[in-house]
């Protein structure tokens, strides 16, 4: 396991990289090389926790203050940080962050203001990559095409006041598929997300990946160029997990190189088969 600890002055860029990023910072969550210089493991669990505060925002390449935690590793995997105050004081944020293959949760908050031309934010994001392999029940479709389809139950709250802004997202990827984009919904999120079915191999293992992040921050008034104060919470602490795996064309197992044993359900169609097939034997033996 590797844990980063991270308060010092980065260049603008940086910080406006960081930014743009943030809510979207998952893709490096889930490769974490990117911050630890690793290779990228089959299997790996992130966490990071960042609060963040720059000064004359948006021109200049000025100074600003980041503490960030960094979390990787197999088993699971927590960053905190707690109470952090910048600005003078005049901001204060938390952002923690928990992540265990299959589920994944993460919270922030802001309080206070942002003087003119600053920017104040909290950000959490936890993400895994496991190498999973779909299993047939029926040894004879070893090798042979399929679809799956995830259910990933998402539940949260957004809580805002003043000039407070909380920005959640999250993303759900298998192999060379690309991320599919996880939604949320007003101020309170509770509700399975299904996914379109996205094709795979039976016996053939493949990278599953999910991550989710939430920014709470303190905006200016006036893009920036005018003070703001509120408070801003995004509580997603017990939000992102995979409900169920749901397979086309049999019944089937699905383990990651993890040794986590994911959920699979039957498609409605093969219930519907096997639903017919339970009835037509019910049939053949009333008979006889």
């Amino acid at each position: 396991m590797i844990v980063r600890h991270v308060r010092g002055h980065e260049s603008k860029q940086l910080r406006l990289a960081m930014h743009v990023n943030a809510h979207w910072l998952l893709a490096a969550l889930i490769i974490p090389a990117t911050f630890a210089g690793s290779a990228r493991a089959a299997q790996e669990l992130s966490a990071l926790a960042q609060i963040y505060s720059s000064d004359s925002f948006p021109t200049g390449n000025d100074p600003n203050d980041v503490s960030q935690t960094l979390t990787t590793g197999l088993g699971p995997a927590t960053a905190s940080i707690l109470n952090r105050t910048n600005d003078g004081g005049a901001f204060t944020g938390t952002a923690t962050a928990t992540a265990s293959f299959g589920t994944l949760g993460v919270y922030s908050d802001a309080t206070g203001v942002s003087a003119a031309h600053t920017f104040n934010y909290a950000n959490a994001g936890a993400g895994f990559t496991d190498s999973v392999t779909i299993n047939p029940i029926d040894p004879i479709q070893n090798g042979t095409a399929s679809t799956v389809t995830y259910t990933i139950h998402v539940h949260g709250t957004s809580n805002m006041s003043g000039d407070g802004v909380v920005q959640p997202s999250a993303f759900v990827s298998q192999g060379t598929s690309g991320q599919i984009s996880i939604g949320f919904s007003g101020s309170s999120t509770d509700y399975d997300f299904v996914s379109d079915p996205i094709a795979f191999t039976f016996g053939v293992p493949f990278d599953l990946s999910m991550g989710i992040s939430v920014e709470s921050s303190i905006l200016g008034t006036n893009g920036g160029r005018g003070t703001g104060t509120g408070t801003a919470t995004g509580d997603y602490s017990h939000t992102l997990s995979i409900a169920g795996l749901t397979v086309a064309g049999g019944s089937a197992t699905a383990a990651g190189s993890s040794g986590t044993q994911y959920a699979v359900t039957l498609e409605p169609a093969s219930l519907a088969s096997l639903a017919l097939a339970v009835t037509a034997l019910c049939f053949r033996r009333k008979r006889s």
